[in-house]
C-alpha cells in the first residue's frame, strides 16, 4: 500500500481545515471552528519541521524550539508568522475559544505553509471554499 507524501498529507490537512471551518461557521458550532484551527495549526507545524529538517536542523515538538531554529536558519520572517500563527490558531482559537477572525488566520497560515514547503496552489482552494465557492474541479 502506498502512502500519501507529506507534501499531499499538508495539502490535504490545509483543506480539511477550510471544510471544517466553514462547516462550523455556518450552524455557529464552535467546536468545529476550533477543531479546524487545530487542524491548520497542526499542518504549519508539520510544515516548518519539515523546512527545518531540509536545512539540516534538528526538529523539536516545541514551538520555541521552532523557532529558535528558523532563527538560527536566518529566517527570522517564517519564525515571526509561525510565532504569529501558534499564538492565534492554537493559543487564542483552539485552546481559549477566542476564534473571531480565524479565517484570516488560515489564509495567512496557508501562505506559510507554502511558503515553508515551496509548494503552490492550494492556497487558492482554501479562499475559495472560505467564500463557499464549489471545488470540485480542484
Amino acid at each position: 500500500m502506498a502512502w500519501p507524501s507529506r507534501s499531499a498529507s499538508l495539502a490535504g490537512n490545509v483543506l480539511d481545515a477550510a471544510v471544517e471551518y466553514k462547516h462550523g461557521a455556518a450552524v455557529h458550532d464552535l467546536e468545529k471552528i476550533q477543531q479546524s484551527a487545530e487542524k491548520m495549526w497542526l499542518a504549519v507545524s508539520h510544515a516548518a519541521d519539515q523546512y527545518i529538517t531540509g536545512q539540516g536542523q534538528l526538529v523539536s515538538g516545541y514551538i520555541a524550539q521552532r523557532l529558535d531554529r528558523l532563527r538560527f536558519l536566518g529566517e527570522r520572517n517564517l519564525a515571526g508568522r509561525l510565532a504569529s500563527a501558534g499564538a492565534n490558531l492554537h493559543e487564542l482559537c483552539f485552546l481559549n475559544g477566542e476564534c473571531e477572525g480565524i479565517d484570516l488566520d488560515l489564509e495567512e497560515a496557508c501562505e506559510l505553509v507554502q511558503d515553508l514547503t515551496g509548494e503552490r496552489g492550494y492556497c487558492d482552494s482554501l479562499r475559495r471554499i472560505l467564500k463557499g465557492e464549489s471545488t470540485t474541479t480542484d
